[in-house]
């Protein structure tokens, strides 16, 4: 018995890497062949450098060895997309961009320590106080923050459904002119975080209403703000639901990614149709990486921010430019200072305080994967997967305390540990009797 459940454990890290190792290959294929003449005036050059390419190969291997594969912990589940989708194309650019070889190892560093540290602490035991009578306190958040939404939605800007992905721009433009104080951290609590737990809660109760109700708030956020994030919200964390129930969710994940990137170059292939690969492996993929390195590159050479673009932080250092740092970057390097470059944990670590910035963001974000295994304890795993899944993707696209504070990171943990435990007793989701 001990000998057959050690090969199907080997037989699954096989698959796995041979999966992730193709979700590589990808990205590296259709940039090479594809994104890196479409999308050059975006400054995604192609200087393929051989030497580089091996080194991300080795590096690559390394860091897959480390990384936490088990689906058993929602901390791991979290800790491998955020390798799949934060590290793994910033290899790709380093590779074929002829990418900076010192940030390439500091941003390697980062990611096995903390990989290290979430190891580490994964043999440190928390406990926290039981919420098992925290349901009516969840339904009563998110039913008055959706009301509120509702209310600011109707006030400001009028109920609206919006399905043309061409207009995207243009009212995000028109959103953003009306000012709203705190509408962004309403609508991305809403969106990313709350809206997602919820949908799948109210699923699991078979409460079809409620499903719509939730489906339709996520469809008006998405055509008020024009943000397109939100429209694949709730399909991203159904599926990843889902994909996370297989035997092997990493390759199951991996192989869904290439999946999409390839789908994206048979279209523009075959119909010029560009929507995939402009959303998702331009996008979301492969552009914030593309801006990690370029973080790199001004501020290794200007002063570093030490947080204080950040109001809270400004009594402790002087923020030494006049704009923020998005603006300054996309002037920089996008030439258009309109144009919001904003950057994921391992830009953001650097800029605020260099090499220093990987350890200090590392031991963060590491702590938050502990907490959330902790306060994810006895409970519903597909509901902790839907408060914080999606939240994963938005940090490899914003700044640490962004995430943490505005877009919703923070929240989820709060959710997670608001959610009572042996959620199936107390909400009725089956009707078989507990065991004895």
């Amino acid at each position: 018995m001990f000998r057959y459940r050690t090969i199907r454990i080997k037989k699954n890290s096989i698959a796995s890497f041979t999966a992730t190792l193709f979700y590589w290959m990808m990205l590296n294929a259709v940039y090479y062949f594809h994104i890196s003449s479409i999308w050059a005036y975006q400054s995604f050059t192609l200087d393929l450098n051989i030497s580089k390419f091996i080194q991300a190969f080795l590096l690559f291997v390394v860091v897959f060895i480390i990384m936490p594969k088990t689906k058993e912990t929602v901390g791991g589940i979290t800790g491998w997309l955020f390798f799949l989708l934060a590290y793994v194309p910033v290899l790709t650019l380093f590779a074929l961009t002829n990418g900076s070889v010192a940030y390439m190892y500091g941003v390697t560093g980062c990611i096995m320590f903390i990989f290290f540290l979430f190891n580490f602490f994964s043999r440190i035991s928390v406990r926290f106080i039981k919420r098992n009578q925290a349901y009516v306190l969840c339904n009563i958040f998110f039913f008055t923050l959706a009301l509120l939404a509702i209310y600011v939605v109707y006030k400001t800007v009028g109920f609206l459904i919006n399905l043309d992905l061409s207009k995207v721009y243009d009212i995000r433009a028109q959103f953003v002119s009306y000012n709203i104080p705190f509408a962004s951290h309403l609508f991305n609590w809403l969106a990313i975080v709350f809206n997602p737990i919820f949908f799948v809660m109210f699923a699991k109760q078979k409460k079809i209403a409620y499903v719509l109700f939730v489906a339709l708030l996520e469809l008006v956020l998405f055509s008020v703000t024009g943000n397109r994030l939100y429209l694949f919200v709730l399909p991203f964390v159904v599926g990843l639901i889902v994909v996370v129930k297989s035997k092997n969710p990493l390759m199951w994940v991996s192989l869904c990614l290439s999946g999409i990137i390839m789908l994206g170059m048979v279209l523009y292939s075959l119909s010029g149709n560009l929507w995939i690969s402009s959303f998702f492996t331009n996008r979301t993929v492969l552009l914030p990486a593309l801006i990690s390195f370029d973080y790199y590159d001004f501020f290794s050479t200007h002063d570093i921010t030490y947080l204080s673009q950040h109001s809270l932080f400004k009594i402790f250092a002087r923020y030494p430019y006049g704009v923020q740092p998005q603006y300054l970057i996309g002037a920089q390097y996008f030439g258009d200072p309109a144009n919001s470059a904003n950057n994921g944990l391992f830009g953001d670590a650097f800029m605020n305080f260099g090499f220093l910035g990987f350890l200090i963001w590392g031991v963060g974000f590491a702590v938050f994967l502990k907490l959330l295994d902790s306060f994810a304890k006895n409970k519903d795993r597909n509901l902790v997967i839907a408060a914080v899944g999606m939240v994963t993707i938005v940090l490899t696209n914003v700044p640490f305390l962004t995430a943490l504070f505005t877009d919703g990171l923070l929240v989820g943990l709060i959710l997670v540990y608001l959610l009572p435990s042996d959620y199936e007793k107390n909400l009725h989701f089956n009707h078989e009797p507990p065991s004895r």
